[in-house]
């Protein structure tokens, strides 16, 4: 926690808490922040909450699956002649 603390004191130039008899005490800079950090974080829970809309085409459109892998031509004729193992033969 130290070191992400460290690193928010340098980004926002601010050592946000500072240490008293009463114990740590946030400064105004961070108490400022404490409202908009709030509120961004809550929009990003809910977009990560929010589910995807279905996909839907379009009508009359047909979804197509690809071809089986068998009906690719096999190109493995063509490598054997043209291996340098063949050549030198």
């Amino acid at each position: 926690m130290s070191h992400v603390l460290q690193r928010l004191r340098q980004q926002l130039e601010d050592p946000l808490l500072v240490k008293t008899p009463a114990g740590m005490v946030p400064t105004a800079r961070a108490l400022a922040l404490v409202e908009p950090v709030a509120a961004v974080l809550k929009e990003v829970e809910g977009l990560i909450k929010r589910r995807p809309r279905s996909i839907r085409p379009a009508a009359g459109a047909r979804l197509q699956s690809p071809p089986p892998i068998t009906s690719k031509p096999c190109y493995c004729r063509n490598w054997r002649r043209a291996s340098p193992a063949r050549r030198r033969g």
